[in-house]
């Protein structure tokens, strides 16, 4: 490995470790609560875009319907139970990968249905 390969890892480590401390540090800080969760969520579907249509050539909308289901469940939980939305957010994830698990093996049993749903 080169050394200028070791700098970025250990540059994208650091930055990694602070993005992930923040919020254990900063608790009550809500505006950059939330254009933090702004900006990983709007990474995490550019990453996702470029997969799907990037690299596939395949619209799919499927993705902003997932990110939107684990968005709209961290955000009632968060305003309920007084915890950052940060802490939460693989929660979002989780629930939206149990909805498309669910949804997965509901189409790979009947194939008919998957055109009437837009997959």
């Amino acid at each position: 490995m080169s050394p200028a390969v070791a700098i970025r890892r250990a540059a994208i480590a650091l930055v990694a470790l602070a993005l992930v401390l923040y919020p254990l540090v900063a608790r009550d800080d809500r505006y950059h609560h939330t254009v933090l969760i702004m900006i990983f969520l709007l990474g995490i579907m550019a990453v996702g875009w470029n997969v799907i249509a990037g690299y596939t050539g395949y619209v799919s909308l499927g993705q902003s319907a997932f990110l939107g289901l684990g968005a709209y469940t961290v955000g009632i939980i968060s305003r309920y139970v007084e915890v950052s939305p940060m802490m939460l957010a693989p929660l979002g994830g989780v629930v939206a990968a149990v909805v498309a698990v669910v949804l997965g093996l509901t189409f790979e049993r009947d194939h008919a249905s998957a055109p009437r749903l837009g997959c």
